[in-house]
């Protein structure tokens, strides 16, 4: 419980400490005899976050290269379908290896 002895006289300049933006988070320090293990669950999840990327755009390129689909004229659904998800795969491709990298630190 604070006493009148605890308070600043008036006047007094006090330092308010200042609260760490990862003050919830609980510290895991890192054990050296893993971090081969570290390095390979990086190298894991980026290839899994490129093939995100490009899985879909690969299968779409097929598609769009098939003979039926060229004299509707629709081949800017699949160029547009294309573009979304390449963008969308990018995105969430990025928030997975942005959220390891910041687990590794």
């Amino acid at each position: 419980m604070a006493t009148t002895q605890d308070a600043p006289k008036k006047g007094e300049i006090v330092a308010i400490p200042k609260i760490s933006s990862i003050a919830g988070r609980v510290a895991v320090h890192a054990d050296p005899g893993r971090s081969l293990w570290k390095v390979l669950g990086s190298g894991i999840v980026f290839l899994m976050a490129l093939a995100v990327v490009l899985l879909p755009l690969v299968l779409l390129f097929l598609l769009l290269r098939q003979p039926d689909t060229g004299p509707n004229g629709l081949t800017w659904v699949w160029i547009s379908l294309m573009v979304i998800t390449g963008t969308l795969g990018f995105l969430v491709a990025y928030g997975i290896v942005r959220s390891v990298l910041e687990s590794d630190a």
